[in-house]
Protein backbone atom coordinates (compact mmCIF):
# COMPACT_ATOMS: atom_id res chain seq x y z
CA UNK A 1 0.00 0.00 0.00
CA UNK A 2 2.74 2.79 1.16
CA UNK A 3 4.67 1.78 -1.49
CA UNK A 4 1.78 2.39 -4.27
CA UNK A 5 1.33 5.85 -2.94
CA UNK A 6 5.46 6.56 -3.38
CA UNK A 7 5.09 4.93 -6.94
CA UNK A 8 2.28 7.17 -7.51
CA UNK A 9 4.21 10.16 -6.21
CA UNK A 10 1.81 10.77 -3.36
CA UNK A 11 -1.69 10.30 -5.09
CA UNK A 12 -3.87 8.61 -3.66
CA UNK A 13 -6.30 7.69 -6.77
CA UNK A 14 -3.18 6.70 -8.77
CA UNK A 15 -2.05 4.49 -5.70
CA UNK A 16 -5.76 3.06 -5.64
CA UNK A 17 -5.31 2.13 -9.16
CA UNK A 18 -1.78 1.10 -9.06
CA UNK A 19 -2.99 -1.35 -5.97
CA UNK A 20 -5.81 -2.69 -7.60
CA UNK A 21 -3.54 -3.65 -11.02
CA UNK A 22 -1.62 -5.55 -8.80
CA UNK A 23 -4.05 -7.53 -6.58
CA UNK A 24 -7.06 -8.00 -8.18
CA UNK A 25 -8.11 -10.12 -5.86
CA UNK A 26 -8.12 -8.27 -2.75
CA UNK A 27 -10.98 -5.69 -1.50
CA UNK A 28 -10.43 -2.13 -2.93
CA UNK A 29 -9.71 0.01 -0.24
CA UNK A 30 -11.23 4.05 -0.44
CA UNK A 31 -8.54 6.16 -1.97
CA UNK A 32 -8.47 8.20 1.15
CA UNK A 33 -6.94 4.95 3.27
CA UNK A 34 -3.41 4.91 1.65
CA UNK A 35 -3.33 8.83 2.30
CA UNK A 36 -4.25 8.05 5.89
CA UNK A 37 -1.88 4.85 6.48
CA UNK A 38 1.21 7.17 4.80
CA UNK A 39 0.05 9.82 7.25
CA UNK A 40 0.25 7.46 10.75
CA UNK A 41 3.14 6.19 9.36
CA UNK A 42 4.99 9.50 9.19
CA UNK A 43 3.71 11.13 12.94
CA UNK A 44 3.91 8.03 14.95
CA UNK A 45 5.99 5.40 12.70
CA UNK A 46 3.61 2.18 12.99
CA UNK A 47 0.77 1.39 10.92
CA UNK A 48 -1.61 1.04 13.48
CA UNK A 49 -3.58 3.84 14.58
CA UNK A 50 -3.29 4.87 18.27
CA UNK A 51 -6.12 4.34 20.77
CA UNK A 52 -5.11 6.86 23.39
CA UNK A 53 -6.94 9.61 21.41
CA UNK A 54 -10.36 8.21 20.23
CA UNK A 55 -13.24 8.51 22.37
CA UNK A 56 -14.82 11.53 23.78
CA UNK A 57 -13.16 13.37 26.75
CA UNK A 58 -14.29 12.86 30.36
CA UNK A 59 -16.20 15.87 31.50
CA UNK A 60 -15.42 17.49 34.79
CA UNK A 61 -18.55 16.08 36.15
CA UNK A 62 -17.09 12.48 35.96
CA UNK A 63 -13.99 13.50 37.43
CA UNK A 64 -16.01 15.12 40.35
CA UNK A 65 -18.52 11.89 40.68
CA UNK A 66 -15.27 9.52 40.55
CA UNK A 67 -14.48 10.10 44.89
CA UNK A 68 -17.84 9.90 45.40
CA UNK A 69 -18.68 6.70 43.69
CA UNK A 70 -15.72 5.37 45.18
CA UNK A 71 -16.63 6.72 48.66
CA UNK A 72 -20.68 5.51 48.59
CA UNK A 73 -19.17 2.44 47.38
CA UNK A 74 -16.86 1.72 49.96
CA UNK A 75 -19.44 2.59 52.63
CA UNK A 76 -22.15 0.68 51.29
CA UNK A 77 -20.71 -2.35 48.99
CA UNK A 78 -24.08 -4.15 48.77
CA UNK A 79 -25.50 -0.86 47.10
CA UNK A 80 -27.86 -1.53 44.03
CA UNK A 81 -26.98 -0.08 40.67
CA UNK A 82 -30.09 1.80 40.07
CA UNK A 83 -29.27 3.18 44.10
CA UNK A 84 -26.07 4.74 43.18
CA UNK A 85 -27.56 6.00 40.09
CA UNK A 86 -29.70 7.98 42.42
CA UNK A 87 -27.41 8.94 45.10
CA UNK A 88 -24.68 10.13 42.98
CA UNK A 89 -26.75 11.52 39.75
CA UNK A 90 -24.57 9.86 37.04
CA UNK A 91 -25.23 7.24 34.59
CA UNK A 92 -24.41 3.69 35.66
CA UNK A 93 -22.47 3.66 32.30
CA UNK A 94 -20.23 6.13 33.99
CA UNK A 95 -19.75 4.63 37.01
CA UNK A 96 -19.34 1.40 35.95
CA UNK A 97 -16.06 2.31 34.22
CA UNK A 98 -14.73 4.29 37.49
CA UNK A 99 -15.37 0.99 39.44
CA UNK A 100 -13.90 -1.71 37.06
CA UNK A 101 -11.00 0.88 36.78
CA UNK A 102 -10.68 1.24 40.10
CA UNK A 103 -11.06 -2.43 40.53
CA UNK A 104 -13.80 -1.86 43.45
CA UNK A 105 -16.57 -3.98 42.57
CA UNK A 106 -17.41 -7.67 43.11
CA UNK A 107 -18.51 -9.72 39.98
CA UNK A 108 -21.18 -11.63 41.12
CA UNK A 109 -22.79 -14.72 39.06
CA UNK A 110 -26.54 -14.97 39.85
CA UNK A 111 -29.15 -17.08 38.23
CA UNK A 112 -32.74 -16.11 39.26
CA UNK A 113 -34.18 -19.28 38.85
CA UNK A 114 -31.62 -21.13 40.61
CA UNK A 115 -33.30 -22.33 44.29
Amino acid sequence: MVLMYGQALGNSLEARRLYQEAFPERRLLNHRTFANVVQRLRENGKFQPRFSDRGRERTERTLDAEEEILNVVENDPGISIRRLSYRVGVSPFVWCGELYMNKAYTPIMYNEFSI
